[in-house]
């Protein structure tokens, strides 16, 4: 079946970043982008209506100690949905312990956070805290998904290296090691 969305769209994003400091540049991020549309083929007209939201902000604790904090939330209003108009999330990003864009929903809320230890200038661990709550309404499942882990992140002169190791689990479920994901970004300096 052949179908087309049409959407407006409006959108905000408010950066503040610390120009002083390389393995931290980014203090608060707020972006928030609505939408109102419909979804058309050959026999039907849906209306649809999304709202995507992060907010992230870095608390210093002291010159080694900080906690990252993000939220993350999305809402996909319609009378008919299709799988691939679904959000899609889980990885390095968003939730961590899941496969990257593994997950689908209609809406989510979710809070990322990171306990972070500075080394030094280029070099920080940290832990990984996470939480969120999923519906699906085209699978009729709600989760709650949990991960826990712990990363690294490696500023040189020509990289930024960050390695995450976490365990995702949904609902009630206990965490089982052997289902651990390593995650991996780097990303050259030109």
């Amino acid at each position: 079946m052949d179908y087309q969305n049409h959407f407006y769209t409006l959108s905000f994003q408010h950066l503040n970043h610390n120009s002083n400091e390389t393995l931290f540049s980014e203090k608060t991020n707020l972006s928030f982008k609505i939408g109102i549309g419909k979804r058309n083929n050959s026999t039907t007209n849906i209306s649809q209506f999304f709202t995507l939201t992060e907010l992230s902000h870095l608390f210093y604790l002291n010159n080694q100690n900080s906690l990252f904090i993000k939220s993350q939330n999305y809402y996909l209003n319609s009378n008919h949905y299709l799988t691939n108009e679904l959000f899609r999330f889980g990885g390095i990003n968003s939730i961590r312990g899941f496969n990257e864009n593994s997950l689908q929903t209609n809406f989510l809320t979710s809070i990322i956070s990171e306990y972070r230890y500075k080394i030094n200038s280029n070099f920080y661990l940290h832990s990984i805290i996470d939480y969120a709550y999923s519906e699906d309404t085209t699978l009729k499942t709600k989760n709650n998904l949990k991960s826990l882990g712990l990363g690294f992140y490696l500023i040189n002169k020509t990289s930024l290296i960050h390695i995450q190791y976490s365990n995702g689990t949904t609902n009630n479920r206990n965490l089982d090691f052997k289902n651990s994901i390593f995650h991996i970004n780097i990303s050259f300096i030109l």
